[in-house]
């Protein structure tokens, strides 16, 4: 998944002291506040077979913007039994928190489906003559949740349609998807009055995404219900494919898992870094508007005995890992509405810069992945020229957990900052009434 650096303007970025340094850096980071690009939906991560029931403490802590890492999105589960989420208690806490939840599906009902089980083999599908009665349990589904105090912000009907999963799973054709979508799931949402969006097709493999979003995007009754794409990050990934781009949809980024086989837990900023490339990435190369990790906790499934499930949360056994505070650098700051605006990628070998745009804000997220700290001069441009001030940096490092600094004084249209080795650094820029 690694290209050169050039291409893909990739950063490890480990955090240090921060300090401002006299002479001036010479590869400056202009960040071009008028040049808007894609608005973001959120960050987020999923609920799914983990965390069922998340202490209040941890709900705090994953999706407060005042006293945690301020996550806008959760991705749930949709239970297969009954239409309601076996993840309620959780998504109640997130959404009592401001996060909006989106719901998606691993399995039909096993009786529907090609061959009568939970899972996805032997080449297991849903049953055409069973299309409006899975439309009928989702539409089911949506409302539960809505009645039970949770109204769903996006569904998605099939979660990996092209991965023949060993659990709970359904294989689509890609046609099959699409007349799903536009000729059943797509009316009943609309025929209750449910303002829910369609997200799909949440393939497991990056360059599957193009062959089902094509066939979604030429089917007409599937593409006028359907509210974004959706893909997971694995296998070979073509980073000039942009359909948001081409079709005006927004693009999603739904499940980004460290686990592999024999991987241990990883609490570090090692872990840390190699998340946040990869976000910044989707960002900036691929323009998603809305990107999750995969679970939220691993606290109540004793993942331990699985040598594949070693590594799948943001907290886990009650440690917080780097990545959940490196994902806030995100999250925390850069909320749903805020839109991406230009910003050189990759100033210098391994440092990133990723910047956004609120009504209030401006948020400039940069990546040192150098073990040494790296000064850098940030210039901004515009019609903010000359009316900003200050910007706080809040740094997640080897020392660091997404922890405020002094602020560093903008002069005229630029500053400069010591990253720290290893690091990511958010800098919170407030933004004059008068540009609102």
């Amino acid at each position: 998944m690694r290209t050169s650096a050039k291409t893909l303007r990739r950063v490890t970025w480990l955090v240090a002291p921060c300090f401002l340094l006299a002479e001036v850096a010479t590869d400056a980071v202009v960040v071009q506040t008028d040049a808007l690009r894609q608005s973001i939906d959120g960050f987020g991560a999923s609920s799914a077979f983990f965390s069922r029931n998340i202490s209040d403490t941890d709900a705090e802590f994953l999706f407060s913007t005042q006293t945690g890492i301020g996550l806008s999105l959760l991705r749930v589960s949709i239970g297969h039994q009954r239409p309601i989420s076996p993840e309620l208690t959780t998504a109640k806490k997130a959404h009592a928190w401001g996060a909006r939840v989106v719901a998606a599906a691993w399995t039909p009902k096993p009786a529907w489906k090609t061959n009568g089980k939970l899972h996805a083999l032997p080449d297991a599908h849903l049953k055409p003559q069973y299309y409006p009665e899975y439309a009928t349990f989702l539409g089911t589904f949506a409302e539960s949740m809505r009645d039970a105090g949770v109204p769903l912000f996006a569904l998605t009907p099939q979660n990996e349609p092209d991965y023949p999963a060993a659990w709970d799973g359904c294989l689509w054709t890609p046609s099959e998807l699409a007349t799903f979508i536009g000729k059943h799931l797509g009316p009943e949402l609309e025929r209750r009055g449910l303002d829910v969006k369609i997200v799909a097709p949440d393939t497991a493999s990056f360059h599957k995404a193009r062959e089902f979003s094509e066939a979604l995007l030429s089917d007409a009754d599937a593409k006028r219900y359907l509210g974004a794409l959706s893909t997971h990050p694995y296998g070979r990934i073509q980073w000039g494919w942009l359909l948001n781009e081409l079709h005006r949809l927004p693009l999603w980024q739904t499940e980004y898992s460290q686990e592999r086989v024999g991987a241990p837990p990883d609490p570090t900023m090692d872990s840390a870094l190699a998340m946040a490339r990869m976000l910044h990435d989707h960002l900036t190369a691929l323009s998603v508007t809305a990107w999750y990790y995969y679970n939220l906790t691993a606290v109540e499934a004793n993942y331990h005995r699985d040598t594949k499930r070693q590594n799948p949360a943001l907290i886990q056994d009650g440690v917080r890992f780097k990545r959940a505070y490196a994902l806030g650098n995100f999250a925390k700051f850069v909320r749903p509405g805020f839109r991406r605006v230009e910003a050189t990628p990759e100033p210098r070998a391994n440092v990133l810069v990723a910047a956004f745009k609120g009504d209030t804000r401006l948020v400039i997220v940069a990546l040192n992945e150098e073990p040494t700290p790296t000064n850098q001069t940030f210039r901004i441009q515009g019609r903010l020229d000359g009316t900003l001030t200050k910007a706080v940096p809040w740094v997640t490092s080897d020392d660091l957990s997404l922890a405020p600094q002094p602020p560093v004084v903008i002069r005229a249209t630029s500053f400069r900052y010591v990253l720290p080795p290893r690091s990511v650094t958010s800098f919170v820029i407030d933004m004059p009434t008068s540009h609102i």
